[in-house]
């Protein structure tokens, strides 16, 4: 996906899925940071507890997460790459 558009369209649609669904624990802990001029990129392991409606039980997943950031001009970052993966289910 690129650009916000399309991201926010996408996770409009998403929701529109799931409606009553909601995420009750996100949690990342990056890991590993390197910074090169003005690139820089991270990793990290994510937890998330979503409830769905109607007292169903919560669904637990677990990931990983890569960024590629990039120091504007104003020396603000903005991630310009980003990946997730799903753990294994064990």
């Amino acid at each position: 996906m690129i650009g916000k558009k399309v991201m926010q369209a996408r996770a409009e649609d998403i929701l529109t899925k799931m409606p009553g669904y909601k995420v009750k624990k996100e949690e990342i802990e990056f890991h590993d940071i390197q910074v090169s001029g003005d690139w820089a990129s991270e990793w990290g392991l994510e937890h998330q507890v979503v409830q769905p409606p109607d007292g169903k039980e919560p669904i637990e997943a677990r990931g990983g997460i890569a960024l590629v950031l990039h120091r504007e001009a104003n020396g603000q970052w903005r991630i310009k790459q980003e990946m997730w993966n799903a753990a294994a289910q064990q």
